[in-house]
């Protein structure tokens, strides 16, 4: 930096800062969230009088670092520039952070310069800096770089490679866990399964058999009637949630805090001897017998990771890697009756044995349920992780200017090109939908299927008008929607930024035909808007070619610290709807509009769609509403159960029913006046 005080300047003073930043677009952040900024005050020597600058007369600095709050987007908030000079260039910071040199330190030279070295508040960063005599002086800085800790630390949940936070899916997932937490401890159960005690056998395919070779004899082991006191008071101790540089991978691990566990049944064994010591005999219970197991400081993990990988004869597919349902312990106390010395003595081996067999089979269960629906997410074959490159967001603003304007809006000056895809959740909707999905659709008997094709519309009950032609009131009723079994992804996007504290998602659903079919009334009729015409009653049936949903929602979290609740806003949430072609066949106009039944048929049919889109567009909104609100803050209550309780919120009755034509008809004639 180049600083002077010639000419008209005299007494030159300032302050300039920067944030530190990880990367483009990811700023540096301290423990607790704070952003930090290296910022530099000078004040220098005048041009006149006492502190009339010269070679060999020293200027004034400060260099330190700054901890200031960010936004959600990762700015900092510009009121701070006024505050920088006036409570950092202070007599007392000049005397302590500085020091005079009569040789540079940084250029081996005989000068009398303003030193100081610096480190950051976490001690990762040290700046060295100096300020040159004189009129024309410079400053030169030299950033030492990272010591002491690293931010980015090595995986301890299985990534091979360095770990990032994702906010959002992180803060999504925790909150759900804090609910269900919440909720076994306020209901002693969840899910219609009580956990005071936990019934363990109805839960498990086959009772606890163990079969082992141990201390020369060959032992089977049988538990039942096995029941566990404790869960009712459970704490979320962490949520942990890793993802790799490349979005195309994610380790999770939640560990709930039970504390003192007590596990008890019956039991039965019997220890056939095959060693080769004379005299031993073999063992048994004498019957079936009693016996607990008393855990200290016990705590549940939940382990799951997914990464795209080469394997099972496929390339660069997205794969469930890891499901461990462990249940760690500080001490364990087992109390078998009449297990005898022998085995007692090896007690603690069993029931380690008898525990991992409990998680290996549960494991096995919630297998053989993602396998039934998305076989190809389960690969037990040997299989390496697909090497890929982090995938930066392109996108060509004149064939898609609504999803660039988003795009430029939500990164709020860092650009686009700072955003990158979430490979993994882009495959993983992408496989969901064409195997999962599809499947269900494929299979007319398929109850999905049968709930989806054909689905009932909302019924319309307006008032129609168009101008110069005709008016009325019309009543649709009985109404389908059909063929929505050929519903295709088009595509789906997912842009996240550095700080993995925003996401947008794009998705674009398709139906190359379909159709929309109901009864009609049309009544209270004016043609040209004055002349009375009769009553129109009939079907009607609208085809509709290249239909096309498009889905904007755009997220952003603010970093929440110490596990807390979640902090995510819904920046943008929009449904737009496009088709290529629409036809109409309306049946049972009246005879006084003969001459004008293309007209009418038209306006008719499309002030049906118009009514549809716009009731559909809230339907979905209201749908994806409530499976977040349902998924993320009220798991506990059941996806069922919660949905009735939304839908129940917004004034509908549940179980909701579709009243009839007829009681739509009156309700109309009722709001018109005719009964």
């Amino acid at each position: 930096a180049l600083l002077h005080n010639k000419g008209k300047l005299r007494s030159s003073c300032g302050s300039i800062s920067w944030q530190l930043m990880e990367s483009a677009a990811r700023p540096y952040r301290m423990a607790d969230g704070k952003g930090l900024r290296l910022f530099f005050t000078w004040s220098t020597l005048d041009t006149v009088g006492s502190h009339r600058c010269g070679d060999s007369m020293r200027n004034e600095f400060i260099v330190g670092f700054k901890q200031v709050e960010l936004d959600s987007t990762g700015h900092w908030d510009e009121n701070y520039k006024k505050e920088l000079w006036k409570t950092m260039h202070t007599k007392d910071n000049l005397e302590q952070f500085n020091f005079d040199v009569e040789t540079s330190i940084l250029k081996n030279t005989s000068m009398k310069s303003v030193a100081t070295l610096v480190e950051s508040p976490d001690s990762a960063i040290e700046v060295r800096a100096e300020m040159e005599p004189g009129c024309l002086t410079h400053l030169t800085f030299q950033i030492l770089g990272k010591r002491g800790k690293s931010i980015i630390q090595e995986s301890d949940l299985g990534l091979a490679e360095a770990k990032y936070s994702d906010e959002v899916w992180e803060q999504m997932i925790r909150q759900a866990w804090l609910d269900i937490v919440s909720s076994i401890n306020r209901d002693k159960g969840l899910y219609g399964v009580n956990l005071e005690p936990m019934l363990v056998d109805p839960l498990m395919k086959e009772p606890i058999f163990v079969n082992t070779s141990l201390l020369g004899y060959e032992v089977e082991f049988l538990m039942w009637n096995v029941s566990i006191d404790g869960l009712s008071t459970l704490k979320l101790e962490e949520l942990v949630l890793e993802r790799g540089e490349s979005l195309k991978n994610l380790d999770t691990r939640a560990v709930l805090d039970i504390g003192n566990l007590t596990v008890k049944g019956r039991y039965m064994y019997k220890a056939i001897y095959t060693g080769w010591v004379w005299g031993m005999e073999n063992m048994d219970s004498g019957g079936e017998q009693a016996f607990n197991v008393d855990m200290t400081g016990a705590k549940f993990k939940v382990e799951i990771g997914m990464d795209t990988v080469d394997g099972c004869n496929r390339t660069s597919d997205l794969v469930i890697t890891k499901i461990k349902l462990p249940v760690v312990y500080e001490a364990v106390n087992f109390n078998f009756e009449n297990i005898g010395t022998i085995l007692g003595g090896a007690i603690n081996i069993i029931g380690d044995m008898a525990l991992q067999l409990s998680e290996d089979s549960i494991v096995a269960e919630v297998k053989k349920v993602v396998q039934k629906e998305v076989s190809s997410f389960i690969c037990d074959a040997p299989k390496n992780s697909t090497v890929l490159e982090r995938m930066p967001v392109h996108v060509d603003q004149s064939k898609d200017e609504r999803w660039h304007a988003i795009l430029e809006n939500g990164t709020r000056g860092w650009g686009i090109d700072t955003l990158r895809r979430d490979i993994l959740a882009e495959k993983f909707v992408y496989k969901v939908f064409n195997e999962g999905v599809a499947k269900h659709f494929s299979d007319p008997k398929d109850p999905v299927r049968k709930m989806l094709d054909p689905f009932q519309m909302l019924p319309v009950n307006e008032d129609f008008r168009k101008k110069g032609l005709v008016k009325g009131h019309v009543v649709v009723c009985d109404f389908w929607l059909y063929d929505l079994s050929k519903l295709k992804l088009l595509d789906m996007q997912l842009a996240r930024n550095e700080g993995m504290t925003y996401s947008a998602l794009k998705v674009k659903i398709g139906l190359p035909t379909t159709s929309i079919k109901g009864t009609y009334r049309l009544n209270n009729v004016r043609v040209m808007s004055v002349i009375p015409a009769p009553k129109s009653e009939g079907r009607m049936d609208i085809s509709l070619t290249g239909v096309t949903v498009d889905l904007h929602v755009v997220l952003r979290a603010k970093p929440v610290r110490n596990q807390g609740n979640a902090s995510i806003a819904i920046e943008l949430f929009e449904v737009n709807f496009d088709k290529e072609d629409v036809s109409f066949n309306i049946t049972g106009l009246a005879k006084g509009m003969n001459t004008l039944t293309n007209k009418v048929s038209n306006a008719l049919g499309n002030k049906i769609l118009s009514v549809q889109k716009a009731m559909l567009n809230q339907e979905i909104k209201n749908i994806i509403y409530g499976l977040a609100d349902c998924l993320m803050y009220k798991p506990g209550m059941g996806l069922t159960k919660c949905l009735d309780a939304f839908w129940e919120s917004l004034g509908y009755e549940v179980p909701f029913t579709f009243p009839s034509c007829q009681e739509l008809y009156n309700e109309a004639d009722k709001k018109l006046g005719l009964i």
